[in-house]
């Protein structure tokens, strides 16, 4: 005679709640065996072992839930096992093991310990009860077991000693951890995830040559394992290879997008590789998502640093230092940037407060004198100079500094002295060079003004060799040239003055006041020259609203080459409504050399237009993508960076990406205010537009809440509002959350508000029945799955569950038949259920 046995399901959820239908889960069956007489030991035994064998299945399936409850059923039988039977050793051992999967200890360990004194060599009890002991936590009674078992015989128990190296690599023992791992893999040399655990042994232990090698064999085995890949990028960090670092860490950040470690170590060594604007992107992403962590807000504000953004940069160094107020390298880059400034005073005490936590560095010395310096102070700026030279002779920047304060204050023997010390101590730096020519320009001009004209030359000759791309330097020069009669070489100078100063590359030497003045006397001087008189009078055409006047003038400046003219040309078109032609110019620019700042802003509006001028007319997304991404890259204006961020934020509601464009939509907000407001930005937007895609975007990122209170701000809950789709949109999230919740009475109140019971949407319909169902009202329920098995099929899958429940066997196996000869998520369930009735109950036969 054949039995079922039925167990209490859950209901599931197919699909989205919007879309598919929710399903109830149906009973298991099984026939039951002959019995056959046998000891309640054996029993029990042979229970427990059925029910292993069920668990290991259903976990393999991927079957957690019903896995755990195979275990306890195994755990039980086992226990009873025991009970029945304290000698059985097997039963015992058994129990151990199940109770190990189960991670419940406290119930086996006083049978095992019993069975342990009854069978002392039992190497199997022995390692059980010791996997137990190490999960309640007592490590000093089963180190002992472990220890003993790989002792008498390590290649029968390679598991012990995995056990024991996992249980050193607790407790911070690496070495001994690391020990047990090799061990281990000598008997198992394909365990992969050992090998990992090795490599991190290894790192935890500082040699990192062992865990890069450990790291690389995983990856051999594993080459998409994101985590291997994070190791390696770690690893080859600390090796100081960071170029091998980043090249690991870009490919784990493909796989893996969200990973905030893969972000931090990624930004990290691209920091120490000096890229610094490839950095910011990955330091910021790390920032906000861990805005506590130290690292994160003070490598990020060091990346700004770097790249000369002092406002930028000092929030982050500020919140740095306030993380952790033992560390004085915030505060005296926060102290640098608030010099920069021109925050004099928060900058001295700022560094200030790193002097009292390094009371010898030199570096904190040395900006406390340029900020006396910049203050006026000429004294103070001497007196910290030279302590911090003092305190690190060999430095040239140290020495640098030094000089430069002696040349403000008009010590040009003492300056000279200190910068070639500075000099003498090995090729200079980028910012060395640009101290040194400085200190000789400085005292040039004063030669110059004693009319000492050659020994002022040859001072700017050196000068410019340090520092060739300085506009003041040559401007200075053409003008000593000309004063020495040597006019060609005057103008050649001066020609080259004004080409760097039109270039938009940051001016690579300090420029003063008086630098600048001479260089504009240079270029007026030059007004002759046919391609800069061009660009001249088409720059002017173009800022005078005048596009298709500007654009044959700036055409004839192109042999200037420089990026400005390359940006005006493409202005030029852009304004006149050419936007295609704009692209082909300044895209073409773009790619033959670095970044400079006005074409990028130039590039990154005509993307913009283009985006603006196709946005909607699909299938153009991927396009319209890349020409937002452009945009909001570059520096553009408020207005611009609005209608930027209102299209990015268009194109990741497309995706259902809702927290990107919730993202978007508060950068366009806050935009808009400094922008002329959201009409300015938007135009002719229906009433309500930019709400609606707020709502939408929190509906897309699971903020319900929120995205309930813009709805209802607005009206939506008429069914003639425009938003009344979102609005119902809304109650089927809602629906949906609360059934996960078994809150079924706000599920059914939800599903109401989306239609009524006759005229509702089939899948709506089938949902409130499921809840029906789980509420008591079974016939009900199984009367509207019976009407919906035709349009829904988790309708006929339903109904097969119904059937069952009321044991119309027959009827609930010719549902499941039905339902399992379709492709949906639960036909495989349904073909086996139907060919365990038929089986069972012969219905096969009759059919």
């Amino acid at each position: 005679m054949s039995r079922w046995r039925r167990r209490a399901r859950a209901l599931a959820l197919c699909g989205p709640l919007a879309a598919v239908a929710l399903c109830l889960q149906a009973p298991e069956a099984a026939a039951q065996g002959r019995y056959q007489p046998q000891g309640a030991a054996q029993r029990n035994f042979e229970r427990g072992e059925k029910a292993l064998r069920a668990g290991e299945a259903e976990e393999k399936a991927g079957d957690t839930k019903d896995a755990q409850a195979e275990y306890r059923e195994a755990h039980t039988a086992f226990a009873a096992a025991v009970e029945a039977d304290p000698d059985f050793a097997d039963a015992a051992v058994r129990l151990g093991e199940v109770a190990w999967r189960l991670s419940d200890p406290k119930a086996a360990l006083p049978a095992l310990l019993k069975a342990r004194g009854r069978h002392p060599d039992n190497a199997d009890l022995r390692f059980w009860l010791a996997q137990n002991l190490l999960l309640a936590d007592r490590p000093a009674e089963a180190l002992p077991l472990l220890e003993a078992l790989v002792a008498e015989a390590p290649d029968t128990w390679p598991e012990a000693l995995l056990a024991l190296g996992n249980q050193h690599y607790k407790a911070q023992n690496y070495g001994e951890a690391a020990a047990r791992f090799g061990q281990y893999l000598q008997r198992r040399p394909d365990a992969v995830e050992v090998r990992a655990r090795l490599g991190n042994a290894w790192f935890n232990l500082g040699d990192y040559p062992q865990a890069l090698a450990a790291f690389e064999a995983v990856r051999k085995a594993r080459p998409d394992d994101v985590k291997v890949l994070v190791n390696l990028g770690g690893t080859h960090a600390r090796l100081g290879d960071h170029a091998a670092a980043v090249a690991v860490l870009e490919a784990a950040l493909k796989r893996e997008p969200g990973r905030e470690s893969t972000r931090f170590n990624l930004g990290f060594s691209l920091f120490k590789l000096g890229r610094h604007a490839e950095a910011e992107g990955h330091l910021l992403a790390f920032a906000q998502a861990s805005p506590e962590d130290f690292n994160g807000r003070y490598y990020l504000g060091s990346v700004r640093f770097e790249l000369g953004r002092w406002a930028d940069a000092l929030p982050e160094l500020e919140a740095a230092g306030t993380l952790d107020p033992r560390q004085a390298q915030p505060r005296y880059k926060a102290g640098l940037c608030l010099m920069h400034l021109g925050r004099l005073d928060p900058a001295r005490q700022a560094l200030a407060a790193a002097r009292a936590l390094r009371p010898d560095d030199p570096w904190v010395a040395s900006a406390l004198g340029t900020v006396a310096r910049k203050a006026g102070d000429a004294a103070t700026a001497q007196a910290e100079h030279r302590r911090a030279v003092q305190l690190a002779p060999d430095k040239a920047r140290l020495q640098a500094n030094l000089a430069l304060t002696l040349s403000a204050a008009g010590d040009t023997v003492g300056a000279r002295t200190a910068i070639e010390a500075a000099l003498k101590l090995g090729p200079p730096d980028t910012w060395v060079a640009r101290a040194a020519a400085r200190v000789l320009a400085t005292e040039a001009r004063a030669a110059a003004v004693a009319g000492q004209t050659v020994p002022a030359l040859a001072l700017l000759d050196r000068a410019a060799k340090l520092l060739p791309d300085d506009p003041a330097l040559a401007a200075d020069r053409a003008l000593l040239q000309a004063q020495l009669g040597k006019i060609a070489a005057a103008q050649a100078d001066a020609a080259g003055a004004v080409h760097l100063i039109e270039h938009p590359e940051p001016v690579a030497g300090p420029v003063d006041a008086e630098a600048l003045g001479v260089a504009e006397a240079t270029r007026a001087a030059l007004k002759d020259q046919r391609a800069l008189a061009h660009f001249a009078l088409g720059y002017a055409a173009l800022a005078a609203g005048k596009p298709g006047e500007a654009e044959p003038l700036l055409d004839e400046a192109t042999p200037l080459a420089a990026p400005t003219v390359v940006a005006t040309q493409g202005l030029a078109r852009l304004r006149a409504g050419k936007v295609v032609e704009a692209l082909v110019i300044l895209d073409a620019a773009a790619g033959t050399g670095p970044a400079v700042p006005v074409l990028a802003n130039a590039r990154g509006q005509a993307h913009l237009a283009r985006a603006l001028q196709g946005f909607g007319k699909l299938p153009r997304q991927a396009r319209d993508l890349a020409d937002v991404r452009l945009a909001l890259a570059a520096e553009l204006s408020p207005l611009d960076q609005a209608r930027a961020h209102y299209l990015a934020a268009i194109l990741a509601l497309r995706t259902g990406d809702g927290a990107t464009a919730r993202g978007h939509l508060s950068s366009l907000a806050n935009l808009a205010r400094g922008a002329g407001g959201e009409a300015a930005v938007l135009h002719d937007a229906p009433r309500n537009h930019l709400d609606a895609l707020r709502a939408l975007a929190n509906l897309q990122s699971g903020k319900l809440p929120a995205a309930q209170q813009i709805l209802a701000a607005i009206g939506a809950q008429r069914p003639d509002s425009p938003e009344f789709a979102l609005w119902q949109r809304l109650h089927q999230r809602q629906a949906e959350q609360a059934f996960a919740r078994e809150d079924l009475a706000a599920a059914s109140a939800a599903l109401k508000a989306i239609g009524g019971a006759d005229g509702a949407d089939p899948e709506v319909r089938l949902n409130r029945a499921v809840i029906a169902w789980r509420q008591g009202d079974r016939a009900g329920a199984e009367k509207t799955f019976q009407a919906l098995a035709s349009r829904v099929p988790e309708a006929g899958f339903n109904l097969g569950v119904a059937l069952e429940a009321k044991g119309d066997h027959r009827g609930a196996w010719a549902a499941f038949a039905a339902y399992g000869k379709l492709n949906r998520p639960h036909s495989a369930q349904a073909r086996v259920l139907a060919e365990a009735k038929g089986r069972v109950f012969g219905f096969e036969v009759v059919q």
